[in-house]
């Protein structure tokens, strides 16, 4: 997928060649894109390579090549790179279910930000939104005002934001010939529809498989496999403990092997960052990690289930507190229990902790005793004590 990745880039860079006689074979229009791809990447250095991934590309001089800009933005007309015409949000559009309406104003704007670009390529100099590769449109489903960016959606009706979807990448990539007007994006894959504070570390776990199929996969499958979309744009999120930028599950599987998908996956801002950053995903790519699931309670127990994220075995100590909602001046928690479990890289398993009545024993200022006092307790479960990575769940205690 690498060397895929790669081969796209370059060949979009080949439009940036400067006017000039066919030095190099990647400067032949007479050849085929793959042709010149190839040629291309032969030439570069690993150094010129890992500088044309990041959505600023800097010039490469000494092959004749300018500098390019990734990172355009046409949510609802390109307002961003200056004076344009500006349209309705998108969830205003989806509301007139008038996806030819929605094709004819985006060819309005590609057509000006194709101009835009025009003009910032005579002068050499692309400044951020001056760009053919545009990220837009925004396929995620909007059901939770509280998100915060659903103006930015087609609402929340996979058929419909499919429908719009569709006839926006249409309209954005003209496509005559070999050429597109611009290149158009869909995101943010997959199920990144809110909370928007806690973006960059929020892990969506066992989602429903039907959910995910029937919700959530239908508008990046349409635009994939019948819109032609050039760019797909991976979400902050992670699903199940997995950062959707590292997923492989959902970037080659999905994407690559099932649909077919031959363009460019783009991260969104930073979200490489968050797989590692402590206090975002904070994944090391070299240990063990694991993502904690949903717990159950059955019989006085606490069943956790714990999954291998990483791609080698590793053990991990699964942690259980105590917070009585019935004692306001109680400890905010109190570890109560811990086990031990090993695991194989990608395996499951589900760690069982008993809630024995000495859990739940704590001080009685009636008494001045320590004492297992019935009540309302919130359990708290993680592989540490910080808020972050603990999940919680209400249990009444009845000796």
């Amino acid at each position: 997928m690498k060397h895929l990745f790669i081969l796209f880039i370059c060949s979009v860079c080949l439009h940036a060649v400067k006017a000039q006689d066919h030095v190099y074979p990647f400067q032949n229009p007479n050849l085929s894109d793959e042709e010149r791809a190839a040629d291309l990447c032969s030439r570069l250095t690993i150094e010129e390579k890992s500088k044309l991934l990041m959505h600023y590309s800097p010039a490469v001089e000494r092959l004749g090549i300018h500098q390019f800009q990734w990172w355009g933005e046409a949510l609802h007309g390109v307002g961003f790179s200056g004076f344009a015409t500006v349209f309705p949000e998108p969830i205003g559009m989806a509301a007139s279910f008038d996806d030819e309406l929605i094709h004819r104003v985006f060819d309005v704007v590609s057509t000006e930000q194709r101009a835009k670009y025009n003009k910032a390529a005579r002068s050499g100099s692309f400044d951020t939104f001056q760009s053919v590769s545009v990220w837009t449109p925004n396929i995620n489903i909007f059901r939770d005002p509280r998100w915060g960016r659903g103006q930015e959606t087609y609402g929340e009706d996979p058929y419909l934001t499919t429908r719009m979807g569709k006839a926006v990448v249409r309209g954005l990539q003209g496509k005559q010939g070999n050429y597109y007007k611009t290149m158009a994006c869909a995101k943010h894959f997959a199920v990144h529809s809110g909370p928007e504070w806690s973006r960059h570390r929020i892990s969506i776990d066992e989602l429903p498989l039907r959910d995910f199929w029937e919700t959530y996969m239908p508008a990046f499958k349409a635009l994939v496999t019948e819109a032609d979309v050039q760019e797909v744009m991976c979400a902050y999120n992670s699903i199940d403990g997995e950062p959707c930028c590292s997923d492989q599950r959902l970037l080659r599987q999905i994407l690559r092997d099932e649909w077919g998908f031959k363009g460019i996956v783009v991260s969104d801002c930073d979200a490489i960052n968050d797989i590692w950053v402590e206090g975002h995903h904070g994944i090391e790519p070299d240990v063990a990690t694991f993502a904690i699931g949903k717990a159950k309670i059955k019989n006085r127990q606490l069943f956790i289930p714990v999954k291998n994220t990483g791609s080698y075995e590793g053990t991990e100590v699964v942690q259980l507190y105590v917070r009585s909602l019935d004692d306001p001046d109680g400890p905010i928690r109190s570890l109560k229990g811990f086990t031990r479990i090993s695991l194989q890289a990608g395996e499951r398993k589900t760690a069982v902790i008993p809630l024995a009545d000495e859990v739940f024993e704590r001080f009685d200022p009636q008494s001045n005793t320590m004492r297992r006092m019935p009540g309302r307790y919130q359990l708290l479960y993680g592989t540490s004590s910080a808020d972050r990575d603990l999940r919680t769940i209400s249990y009444t205690f009845i000796p």
